[in-house]
């Protein structure tokens, strides 16, 4: 119960996130923003999609089996929800599920980005870990993790980086 009760929570919270990205995304073509990657972008609904499908199918499948330290995890799980929010208000507007640039505007560099780069994609690398192994579903958890990185690595950092070279050139 509490396992269906998180994740209907946390699908609520991506389709608000979704309906703001597709905002954002249209208040950013309006001023002349530049999408990149608009090929690649079923690759990313499909990943998160599945994401849900396999967690939901393996707790029906092997249950629901909290580890010893899921109170820790589910810790670290809520500070990525707040790092998350830290993002989206640090991108003023900004923040998009889809690679967008702006010819000629500064990049973000308050809030995280003044620490590390790309801080939406490691959030969503640790809360796509994270999350199932609060529940013990370690094969949702291993799968998904190492798709993420993949599509992270090989397809999106390489758009993005050529979006961000054409746009500020």
């Amino acid at each position: 119960m509490i396992f269906t009760t998180v994740l209907i929570l946390l699908i609520a919270e991506r389709i608000y996130e979704l309906r703001l990205a597709k905002r954002n995304t249209q208040k950013i073509l309006e001023i002349g923003g530049i999408e990149f990657g608009r090929n690649h972008y079923w690759v990313m609904i499909a990943l998160h999609s599945l994401f849900f499908f396999s967690l939901l199918l393996e707790s029906i499948l092997r249950g629901v089996h909290p580890p010893f330290i899921w109170f820790y995890l589910l810790l670290v799980f809520i500070a990525v929800q707040y790092m998350r929010a830290w993002i989206i208000k640090s991108m003023n507007g900004r923040w998009t599920t889809r690679v967008l640039v702006i010819p000629n505007e500064t990049l973000v560099s308050k809030g995280p980005f003044r620490y590390f780069s790309h801080p939406n994609y490691w959030v969503v690398a640790i809360e796509i870990l994270i999350f199932p192994m609060i529940f013990g579903l370690y094969y949702t958890a291993i799968l998904f993790t190492l798709l993420n990185a993949m599509v992270i690595l090989f397809i999106r950092l390489p758009v993005e980086k050529k979006a961000l070279k054409l746009a500020h050139h």
